[in-house]
């Protein structure tokens, strides 16, 4: 019962993030998404972090490839904000998840998005072996939001024909989007590092663990009988 009401939880946090991220989207476009939803997320699981373990995550030998999930994580949050300003979450979320729509276009992002966030869980996957899931979403989502930086700082200066004259005025433009966008917009962040995180079956599984530490001789269900 409790996962099925946990499953329900994270799928309306989901469904809210997407939501979150098409009140960005006409403000700071996809890249601008990408890196303020990472950037708040990568904050929020170092608080969650230093929180609990009382230490900064140590990568503990994790390769560099296990956070290439928050580089692909970039063109999730920016896309699936392009498609919740034009078709609204609910029916992002419907086609992300079935890879299934009327129009070819929406189609075709649809089954991008859905692709990669495949790819994304499987490096966070990955990153969770190594550090932890909390840990694994600081280090993946504060690799995105570097990548995504950059990416921003290159398609400013591209738009401005690489001129420092024009590039001043486009950066004053980008700061403008992030200040006009809504603040609810940007819980983006916060709630992607609780879905990614899997805190709360974190919580139950410490929970369990700790429960059976203390009760030795009790059986539990997933035990079999000798």
């Amino acid at each position: 019962m409790l996962y099925m009401i946990l499953a329900v939880l994270s799928g309306a946090m989901i469904s809210a993030q997407s939501s979150y991220n098409g009140m960005l989207y006409p403000f700071i476009g996809v890249l601008g998404e990408g890196f303020i939803s990472q950037f708040l997320n990568a904050l929020t699981s170092l608080a969650l972090e230093l929180g609990s373990a009382r230490k900064f995550p140590k990568p503990k030998g994790m390769p560099l490839r296990a956070c290439l999930g928050g580089v692909c994580a970039i063109f999730v949050l920016g896309f699936s904000g392009y498609l919740v300003a034009r078709l609204g979450s609910a029916v992002t979320v419907c086609l992300s998840v079935s890879g299934q729509g009327m129009l070819f276009l929406l189609l075709i992002f649809a089954i991008f998005i859905g692709c990669v966030t495949v790819f994304a869980r499987m490096f966070n996957y990955e990153a969770s072996r190594y550090v932890g899931k909390v840990a694994g979403s600081f280090y993946n989502s504060g690799f995105g939001a570097v990548v995504a930086f950059l990416l921003l700082l290159f398609a400013t200066g591209y738009s401005s024909g690489f001129q420092l004259a024009a590039f001043g005025p486009a950066l004053g433009r980008l700061a403008s989007g992030f200040q006009d966008a809504p603040l609810l917009g940007y819980l983006t962040g916060p709630l992607g590092a609780v879905v990614c995180a899997g805190i709360f079956l974190d919580k139950r599984a410490a929970a369990r663990h700790q429960y059976k530490s203390e009760h030795p001789t009790e059986k539990h269900g997933e035990e079999t009988e000798a």
